[in-house]
């Protein structure tokens, strides 16, 4: 009978092995994608600042001479969000008054 109970615990043993590497190689798989993630959102964050820093420097005359490159900026950090749908749900700015806000 004790053999019987000895056999029985090691096959459930096993079972929680099994368990356990599987769940400890997901955990591994989604935290390295969790981690990927949000190493990028550091870049893009780091890119909108360093835009922002570079836009408040412009005088009227700097601006008007480099808004192309701005777009440029804009589009790409833009295209690259993208790849975030999973995070960021789809959103719609509202502006009231779009002539003022352009100016």
């Amino acid at each position: 009978m004790i053999k019987k109970l000895d056999h029985h615990q090691d096959s459930i043993e096993d079972l929680f092995k099994v368990y356990y590497e599987t769940l400890d190689e997901l955990r591994y798989q989604y935290l390295g994608q969790e981690y990927s993630l949000k190493n990028s959102m550091n870049t893009f964050e780091q890119q909108i600042a360093d835009l922002m820093e570079d836009v408040r420097k412009y005088n009227y005359i700097e601006f008007y001479h480099e808004q192309i490159n701005i777009q440029k900026q804009i589009r790409g950090i833009r295209q690259n969000l993208q790849s975030f749908n999973i995070y960021m749900p789809k959103y719609q700015v509202k502006i009231e008054d779009m002539a003022l806000a352009i100016n």
